[in-house]
């Protein structure tokens, strides 16, 4: 098969300006207080087939319509947002993509939704069936496939070629296994879980801790892979968590992060993109988290620079509604709002919080682009 060339072409004003970006972004992460505040719009790769009016199910076919899309995509985004992503200068690495689904080392039945992403059927439905669940292979059932994948791109990977304003960039491929331990027993439990939690304490705890366990056992695999240390650190989600209690919380949720967090020690990044105004004190004091990255519009501003602005940092925030419907003075009105409560202490990168609205104006985005741009403290 002849090799497919995609190309990226952008001005050179953009490129020049990659360095302070990479710069901004740094010393946040650095916990300094760096010469502006940093803005990466969250694109989601859904939000980007959507947008350029690709099809999710063709995106999911294959290894090599994985391959494509994301380098498309890249292509698109790259193309149309002027924000402070760091631009792909010499290298970009794709990973088998089959959206944000979880617990894919279990035997949960997935198939296709109407919307095109995959969806799973809960594993368990009734508590007593915890009893007889045990610790799957990581590279069992879905994972099975993922790492088919894997394999497959390390190979379908030679026949693109991708360049940025004519020059090749160099391609890889990676795999990781995302989530945490709650997302991982909602992909088998669904809202059952939560049920669990109230009307079985102790099953629920020996349920939480094989999900932990496996969920453990694949990062290392992926990880070995991947040739990356095996107990580097990690990104870990708990979406979903967000409807339970604090006391709840801190009994079904706190002990198995920290056990992550000790197997796998380095920056706390922690995702959460719901309603957490009662936990942000949990997250901050008993978790202990580095970044809370992708936080969603339903937490106010005000709420996050009270509790965390300073020892957290912070990215995420604006609501896509909000920015898919404007106008552009209530969207920069929204921006500076944020600005003014979570820029002072340093630590905060504007972002959309959970995705985007596909249809969104790129005038929108571009107001949120400028307006965080020419805010200074």
């Amino acid at each position: 098969m002849p090799t497919e060339r995609i190309d990226i072409t952008i001005s050179n004003s953009r490129i020049a300006a990659d360095a302070e970006h990479r710069r901004l972004l740094q010393d946040v992460h650095q916990r300094k207080r760096p010469a502006r505040t940093p803005i990466v719009l969250n694109t989601d790769p859904f939000f980007c087939l959507l947008s350029r009016n690709a099809s999710i199910p063709q995106y999911l076919s294959s290894p090599r319509e994985n391959i494509r899309g994301q380098l498309l995509n890249l292509k698109w985004r790259t193309e149309n947002f002027d924000d402070d992503q760091p631009l792909p200068l010499t290298e970009f690495s794709v990973s088998p993509d089959f959206g944000s689904i979880r617990g894919t080392q279990f035997p949960i039945t997935w198939h296709e939704s109407d919307a095109g992403p995959w969806v799973g059927d809960p594993l368990i439905t009734q508590v007593e069936q915890i009893d007889s669940l045990t610790i799957p292979a990581p590279a069992a059932n879905l994972n099975a496939k993922r790492i088919a994948w894997y394999h497959d791109m390390q190979t379908l990977i030679h026949d693109f070629d991708l360049r940025l304003n004519g020059q090749p960039l160099q391609l890889s491929v990676s795999i990781s296994h995302g989530g945490g331990p709650i997302p991982t027993a909602f992909a088998l439990a669904s809202e059952n879980l939560f049920e669990f939690m109230a009307a079985d304490p102790d099953r629920t705890h020996r349920f939480m801790q094989l999900c932990s366990d496996s969920h453990f056992q694949c990062v290392e695999h992926h990880n070995f892979l991947a040739g990356r240390p095996k107990n580097g650190p990690v990104w870990a989600g708990c979406d979903s968590a967000e409807m339970i209690s604090p006391a709840m919380f801190k009994e079904f949720v706190v002990p198995y992060y920290l056990q992550l967090w000790t197997r796998f020690p380095g920056p706390r990044t922690f995702h959460m993109c719901g309603r957490i105004n009662h936990l942000l004190d949990i997250l901050r004091d008993e978790m202990k988290i580095t970044t809370l990255d992708g936080f969603g519009f339903p937490v106010p501003p005000e709420l996050l620079a009270e509790k965390l602005a300073g020892r957290v940092n912070l990215k995420g925030g604006f609501s896509p509604v909000l920015l898919h419907a404007g106008p552009a003075d209530a969207i920069r009105s929204e921006t500076l709002r944020y600005l003014r409560l979570l820029a002072p202490t340093g630590g905060f990168i504007m972002s959309n919080g959970g995705s985007a609205v596909v249809g969104t104006p790129p005038a929108h985005f571009q107001a949120l682009i400028t307006t965080t741009r020419e805010f200074t403290c």
